[in-house]
This record gives C-alpha cells, sequence and structure tokens, in this order.
C-alpha cells in the first residue's frame, strides 16, 4: 500500500509542477487556430455550415479537424489528471471512521470541480 501512496504522490507532484507548461502548450495550441477572438466559434460554425451547403459533405475540413484534435488531446489529459488528483486525495487523506458526514463532504468537496467542469462544457456540435 505504501508503494501506491508513493507512486500516487510522485504522479500528483508531476502534474502540479507541470501546469504552467501544459497551460502554455494548450494556449498555444489554441492560438494557432485560425479564428480567434469573440466571435471565433460562431465564424468557424458558418464557415463549416457554409462548407456542407455548397461543398462535397465528404470532403474533410481542415478547421474542425484541428479543433477537434486540440479539444481531445486537452479533455483526455485533463481527464486523466483529474482521475491521477483523486487517486493521491483518496490514498493521502485519513480515513475519518465515524465521520461519515466530514468524509462525504471531503468527497464532495473534491468532485465539485471535476463535476463543475463536466456540466458547464458544451458538446453541442
Amino acid at each position: 500500500m505504501n508503494a501506491y501512496r508513493q507512486k500516487s504522490a510522485a504522479d500528483a507532484k508531476a502534474i502540479l509542477e507541470s501546469g504552467i507548461s501544459t497551460l502554455d502548450a494548450l494556449t498555444s495550441a489554441l492560438s494557432a487556430l485560425p479564428y480567434k477572438g469573440n466571435t471565433a466559434l460562431s465564424s468557424a460554425e458558418s464557415a463549416f455550415v457554409t462548407a456542407l451547403t455548397t461543398g462535397d459533405v465528404e470532403k474533410t475540413n481542415d478547421v474542425v479537424d484541428a479543433v477537434y484534435k486540440v479539444t481531445r488531446d486537452a479533455l483526455a489529459d485533463g481527464s486523466k489528471n483529474a482521475l491521477t488528483l483523486e487517486r493521491f486525495v483518496g490514498l493521502h487523506v485519513p480515513q475519518m471512521g465515524e465521520l461519515f458526514l466530514v468524509c462525504f463532504d471531503m468527497y464532495v468537496f473534491f468532485c465539485n470541480g471535476t463535476w463543475r467542469l463536466i456540466s458547464t462544457t458544451n458538446f453541442s456540435i
């Protein structure tokens, strides 16, 4: 059990130490996309709709492909990191014994951030 705790601590530390570089990489990937600013999503959507209505529906769309790849990679990495941090907290927060509600409150508090991320993400196309 101690080996699992040490591994989870090392994994959590690696995530926290690489946070700035992870954010920089995501920012760079997003800034490389062709549509920027407050109207970026609307512009990308209208370009995609125009391409579908006037052209070949089988043709690939480079903008959508680029956005999909960046988004997919960011979501996969974020999900992996959240599970790693959850494992770290689960292995390092002492069990409360009779204080069930304290354990439950701590779990809800930790998961609330993850749930907020999931519930506020719009996956509509």
